[in-house]
């Protein structure tokens, strides 16, 4: 056995913090500091279900999205780790828009689905009911 004169300081602090990499995120579960030295512990999972992909074109807009996980938001965003299942979003009026109507799509394990809030500005829409071509 050796003896040393020096101590050594060692403590142990659990954290959860997100990370990614390696194609899927990550949690940090432990870290220790030994003699002032870190060292962090990963753990790496894949991705689990699919992504959902809101793209909206008027500032402010906001959607919910219902199915087996809802989720509601405001502007354009991906979201990720959704499970399958199918989905329905509905899109909320914004001042001086037309609001598009509310739509359903399947997501597939792994897979993505993408929706497409297509806004419209009041008083650019055109009435082509009663055109007449001369």
């Amino acid at each position: 056995m050796v003896k040393s004169k020096t101590k050594v300081k060692y403590r142990t602090r659990y954290v959860q913090a997100p990370r990614s990499g390696m194609g899927g995120s990550s949690t940090i579960i432990g870290l220790a500091a030994l003699g002032g030295i870190g060292a962090a512990l990963y753990f790496y999972f894949r991705k689990k279900g699919g992504t959902i992909t809101v793209n909206v074109s008027a500032p402010g807009a906001t959607w919910t999205i219902s199915g087996p996980q809802s989720y509601s938001g405001t502007g354009s965003i991906t979201l990720e780790n959704f499970p399958e299942g199918s989905y329905t979003i509905a899109f909320g009026d914004v001042t001086g828009y037309v609001t598009p109507a509310s739509d359903t799509q399947t997501l597939i394990k792994d897979g993505s689905i993408t929706f497409v809030g297509g806004y419209i500005q009041e008083g650019l829409a055109a009435d082509i009911t009663n055109v007449e071509i001369v």
